[in-house]
């Protein structure tokens, strides 16, 4: 089902959040921790990166080139990758620092709508399910759309945009809802997956196929569901916590995973001297092409 093509060895603390742009050629992900924006160029396979004024936990491509909507830790702004400018858009008060809360995961749907999650980072100052599901829409007005989450994960939706998938890691769950393309509205929460032992589920991708790729942090897997949650396929990485998948290549038929060194012992990194490694794969069901953010 897969055959591993590349390893990038960026070593990164926590990689996370890749996209693929079809508009250069390249992956791009963020070393949240590391505080730096990747990008991979494909065809040249050369990888370079500039450093971020903030944690970067996720971002969008625009229609217009050179700028990003970044996920910031603390809020959501305009972001020039080139030059480091920062215009915000939206800091929620329960996002200041020393609240103990963090953005974290994100994507967007297909109707061009830009969906974040946040989560727990310090559970002794906010209290485990304090983190929520906000959503920015086309006119950039910000909406809480859940509560009640430890940490956001997971985000993608079906290839019709009409199932959201959604996963709250420390729970080990994966639930699915019923989502209105035209509005964004959500459907009561169905339960998806579940993950057991060291595996929790992390960032997600739909395939062509509308089969899910779920990234397992401690599982040291990524995993593919069928639509209904049953698992159909999996591909075993040499580190124990990847964290993220995205479609890419021409064929969009290259699964990019991205993995992290946070959190292990020394005698961990020794067993896993891969960790942090980025992982071009080719896989035999491709991906869809991903919405950029559709910016006014």
């Amino acid at each position: 089902m897969a055959e591993l093509i590349a390893v990038l060895p960026v070593a990164n603390q926590l990689g996370e959040g890749v996209l693929w742009n079809p508009a250069d050629g390249a992956f791009w992900w963020t070393d949240i921790l590391g505080k730096r924006l990747y990008r991979h160029e494909l065809a040249r396979g050369q990888t370079s990166w500039v450093e971020t004024p903030h944690r970067l936990c996720a971002f969008a491509f625009l229609e217009r080139p050179g700028h990003i909507l970044a996920a910031f830790d603390t809020g959501l702004a305009w972001f020039t990758p080139a030059t480091g400018a920062v215009e915000w858009l939206h800091q929620p008060p329960e996002l200041a620092p020393g609240r103990g809360l963090r953005l974290n995961d994100g994507r967007v749907d297909r109707q061009g709508r830009f969906w974040v999650g946040s989560m727990c980072e310090d559970t002794g100052t906010a209290p485990f399910g304090s983190a929520a599901l906000y959503r920015l829409d086309r006119d950039l007005r910000l909406s809480q759309v859940l509560t009640g989450i430890g940490i956001s994960n997971g985000i993608c939706w079906s290839v019709d945009g009409t199932r959201f998938h959604f996963a709250d890691s420390p729970r080990q769950t994966i639930r699915r809802h019923d989502c209105d393309p035209a509005t964004g509205d959500l459907g009561p929460a169905v339960p998806f997956a579940e993950t057991s032992g060291e595996a929790f589920p992390d960032g997600a991708i739909i395939d062509s196929q509308d089969h899910m790729w779920s990234a397992q942090w401690g599982g040291g897997r990524v995993v593919r569901y069928d639509p209904q949650g049953v698992i159909r396929d999996e591909i075993v990485l040499p580190v124990s916590q990847p964290t993220c998948a995205a479609f890419g290549g021409e064929g969009l038929d290259i699964l990019c995973v991205t993995s992290a060194w946070d959190g292990l012992s020394a005698q961990d990194r020794a067993r896993q001297p891969e960790a942090g490694h980025t992982f071009l794969y080719r896989v035999a069901v491709p991906g869809v092409r991903e919405a950029v953010f559709a910016a006014p």
